[in-house]
């Protein structure tokens, strides 16, 4: 993927997607590129070990991890008030997919180490983050309106989920 910024800890890649479609009897397997694009923040674990933050990347990522696993559980429960008993997966996958951004908390689609670096992939949000656009053109009324409303839901599913309060 191509770097996009630097992160506290690490670097963000924007990378496209691919979708495994045969796996061989070798344990490779055959990828296809998809039209689809994610964010993957590459953390190398012993930089996060020999400079202690009071800000911690490990409790953070652990807080995303546990959000992402009650928003899958919202989407089963509300699979089955639609009469659906079993989620596939891929299903699953998809619907969290879907949804991730409506709780107005940046979640991960997976994270992944091979033991000496953490990758974090996430949606892949285009444009700039709030507070570039706060510091250099700010906002009008209308946008402040919808991104205190935003703000809010954020804090409303972060409430929920028992990461403030």
């Amino acid at each position: 993927g191509d770097s996009i910024g630097d992160a506290q800890y690490g670097l963000v890649y924007r990378c496209q997607v691919l979708k495994r479609i045969v796996e061989r009897h070798d344990g490779g397997s055959i990828w296809q590129k998809t039209a689809k694009v994610c964010a993957i923040k590459e953390t190398d674990i012993q930089d996060l070990l020999d400079n202690p933050t009071s800000q911690s990347p490990i409790q953070e990522l652990c807080a995303m991890q546990h959000l992402k696993r009650l928003h899958e559980a919202d989407l089963v429960n509300q699979a089955r008030q639609q009469g659906i008993t079993q989620l596939s997966q891929e299903e699953l996958r998809a619907r969290y997919e879907e949804t991730i951004l409506d709780t107005n908390v940046m979640m991960p689609l997976d994270t992944l180490t091979d033991g000496t670096t953490i990758f974090c992939i996430m949606p892949f949000c285009e444009g700039r983050d709030l507070f570039c656009n706060m510091d250099e053109e700010g906002f009008s009324e209308d946008e402040a309106r919808d991104l205190v409303v935003q703000i809010l839901n954020g804090l409303e599913t972060l409430q929920r989920a028992g990461i403030c309060h």
